[in-house]
């Protein structure tokens, strides 16, 4: 498995800069990729759907075009960003997403649905983080490694996950 270029992570909102820290170090022990972290951006009114009261995928994308646009030209540079907000995707007619991928080269990601536990509480901060680290590992395999999306539900590469049923029985692996 081999990819080229630089990956970015970048906090959206107020996705905690210290967790976008530890997945970046993750990934470059793990898998050696070059990877670094961008500044957070702060969320305009103008990426959030007053009547959904959630994010929109498209326009997190397109702030992260506006406000980093030397990454725009860059073909070996990847993006993803991170928000704990609740997101949804313009262009589906799904009630919230996990991630939304565009021009495979930038990323969206939303953790705010995977600390969903059992009936009557919520999922630890562990499986919470796991499940995170399952997404942006999905992620970058697609953009970076340019690996194909799985029909294995239990590949990290699985291409319809609905729930945090499906991040739970995803590998974390390629």
């Amino acid at each position: 498995m081999k990819g080229s270029g630089t990956v970015y992570l970048v906090p959206l909102g107020d996705f905690p800069p210290a967790t976008i820290e530890n997945l970046a170090e993750h990934y470059r022990k793990r898998y050696g990729i070059d990877i670094m972290t961008l500044p957070k951006l702060e969320l305009p009114k103008a990426v959030k759907s007053e009547e959904r009261k959630q994010l929109i995928a498209e326009e997190l994308i397109t702030l992260i075009k506006n406000v980093k646009p030397e990454l725009v030209h860059d073909p070996k540079a990847f993006v993803i960003g991170l928000t704990n907000e609740d997101m949804f995707i313009q262009q589906r007619d799904w009630q919230y997403a996990y991630s939304w991928r565009h021009e495979a080269k930038y990323a969206v990601i939303s953790s705010n649905r995977m600390n969903e536990g059992s009936l009557f509480r919520a999922a630890s901060d562990e499986l919470t983080q796991i499940r995170l680290r399952k997404m942006v590992t999905k992620n970058i395999g697609l953009l970076y490694f340019h690996l194909p999306q799985s029909d294995n539900p239990r590949s990290v590469l699985y291409g319809r996950i609905d729930s945090v049923k499906d991040l739970d029985k995803m590998g974390e692996e390629f």
